[in-house]
């Protein structure tokens, strides 16, 4: 919990508090350019695409509004109080923990260092996701699945001869593990907002902040949007859905259904969801196996927490195998999706190293840096 050290102060504070801000947040948003490119040839692609595609309509005005309230209301909130939770238990261990963590999240918040670091990524990520979003629902109207039997052949060619899933059946489906690896793969979105979260809103820009942000918009938009659309795949959940027979996969969703009769097996009222989505029934969320984001962007997770905590990052690093697993065994994916994602998770992780570790020694980064050094010198003197 922060505390002021003189509470007579607090009205000069709230104005220095404000000045700080506003001297921070140009610099702020000049230090964040390579994000905002990343940003604009995201856009310009999505609106190529959009125009040679007919039948495609861009997101409305309203749904983007939407999307901002959603992570400013609701994700983001949940997030800081999260990572705020966890700090005031392990380092604070306050008496007073209920009313100690609501003044530790309003004050976290309200340091303009914080402030001007986070609100640029708002508006890089809540743009981005919004493409990403609305090109990923597109995937099947500008390419129609055309991939998932060659994914199948490919993948029973390297597990020699037989499907993935077969192999991994007699170990993993038993109730427990399953619900375990269903049970990850739904924790996947927290652990995402969590890490997003609190590297945005960071009190210095960094090397490995740059470079997981950067990391982060080239997976997604190289292989969550282009590669999809290239290698446009429904995946196992929907193979038959879409057309194909016979179904190799019966056995494995016959598994699934007759457990979520007893346990709530959360994939399988998701993928109806996306699919009623993509029969118009619903928000069309998009539906794209190859290759999978979610394996991607767990990787990419481990490979920050372990920059910044080794037992961390090696948690994570299992977090990510789990994923992988639950990808195949909960018939989300080939596991040539898998690799695909991770092998391109890697690829983004090295060149954005090399940018960021540039980027971060240039003239706007360390004006930026600069100016934080400044703020901090004469911010108020807080504890905690």
């Amino acid at each position: 919990m922060y505390t002021i050290t003189n509470p007579d102060a607090l009205e000069p504070i709230r104005l220095q508090r404000w000045a700080a801000f506003s001297e921070l947040w140009i610099p702020a948003l000049k230090s964040h350019a390579p994000l905002f490119i990343l940003l604009a040839i995201h856009l310009i692609c999505a609106a190529a695409i959009t125009v040679v595609t007919p039948g495609l309509t861009p997101p409305s005005f309203i749904t983007l509004a939407l999307s901002f309230v959603t992570f400013l209301g609701v994700i983001l909130p949940l997030s800081i109080l999260s990572l705020r939770f966890y700090h005031l238990a392990t380092v604070i261990k306050p008496e007073h923990p209920i009313p100690a963590l609501v003044r530790d999240v309003w004050d976290f918040l309200r340091q303009p260092d914080r402030a001007a670091n986070g609100l640029a990524i708002v508006i890089v990520f809540v743009f981005f996701m919004n493409v990403f979003a609305y090109l990923k629902g597109a995937v099947p109207i500008v390419q129609p699945f055309a991939w998932d039997t060659t994914f199948i052949a490919w993948d029973k060619w390297l597990h020699f001869g037989r499907a993935p899933w077969e192999w991994l059946h007699p170990i993993l489906g038993y109730a427990p593990i399953t619900l375990l690896l269903v049970a990850c793969y739904h924790l996947w979105f927290m652990v995402m907002w969590i890490l997003v979260s609190g590297l945005a809103f960071a009190r210095m820009p960094s090397v490995l902040r740059t470079r997981f942000f950067l990391a982060f918009m080239l997976t997604w938009g190289i292989g969550g949007n282009l590669m999809a659309i290239i290698f446009s795949s429904a995946g196992p959940c929907y193979y038959a859905l879409t057309g194909n027979s016979p179904d190799p996969f019966v056995p494995l969703l016959g598994y699934l259904h007759t457990l979520n009769e007893t346990f709530p097996v959360w994939s399988i009222d998701t993928q109806m969801l996306l699919w009623d989505g993509y029969q118009g029934k619903g928000l069309r969320l998009g539906i794209s196996a190859m290759p999978s984001m979610h394996n991607a962007a767990a990787l990419l997770f481990a490979l920050a927490c372990w920059h910044i905590n080794r037992k961390l990052g090696i948690a994570l690093f299992i977090f990510t195998g789990l994923i992988l697993l639950g990808s195949v065994h909960l018939a989300w994916h080939y596991a040539i999706d898998g690799y695909a994602g991770i092998a391109i998770a890697l690829i983004a992780w090295w060149a954005s190293g090399i940018v960021a570790r540039k980027w971060e020694a240039g003239a706007w980064a360390q004006d930026y840096a600069r100016a934080l050094r400044r703020y901090g010198d004469r911010s108020p003197k807080i504890s905690g």
